[in-house]
């Protein structure tokens, strides 16, 4: 069911169901949006997102490094972003991210493992509610992933 949903109390339950992860790499969490802002979602599927999200931009950062979350409109609906200045993807792996007929891992900036499966599973809930996913990234530079959900922004 889609509810309104309080967006800072959504990521702020998100970071604190990370535990120490953020904090372990001294991640710090920039939140760039309106802290009275309400979105309308799945808050499961949300949070699910959000999750697969963050842990990945944090997993792809360096120590010390920052993470920004933002919420604007992209035609009308909301749209939230986890944007990071990690070690980014390349165009050709970008087009891997959400297939199901690719095999492969990663390690993150200190040898995390990483093998798609949350992006992946994070792309068939959001399409199930409705919502669209996309990322932008440059190797070296950072990556920003995005989640559009299917209600307008309020």
């Amino acid at each position: 069911t889609i509810e309104s949903i309080p967006l800072k109390i959504a990521i702020d339950e998100v970071l604190e169901s990370l535990g120490t992860q953020v904090q372990d790499k001294e991640i710090e969490v920039v939140h760039k949006y309106d802290p009275e802002q309400i979105i309308e979602s799945n808050s499961k599927m949300f949070e699910f997102v959000m999750k697969n999200f963050i842990l990945n931009a944090v997993k792809f950062s360096e120590r010390g490094s920052r993470v920004e979350i933002t919420c604007h409109a992209e035609k009308s609906r909301a749209a939230v972003s986890v944007k990071d200045y990690g070690i980014g993807i390349s165009e050709e792996n970008i087009n891997k991210l959400f297939s199901t007929n690719v095999n492969w891992r990663i390690h993150g900036t200190e040898g995390e493992n990483g093998t798609g499966l949350g992006l992946l599973a994070s792309s068939r809930y959001a399409d199930y509610f409705g919502a669209e996913l996309s990322v932008e990234s440059t190797p070296g530079i950072g990556s920003t992933f995005t989640i559009i959900l299917s209600a307008d922004l309020s």
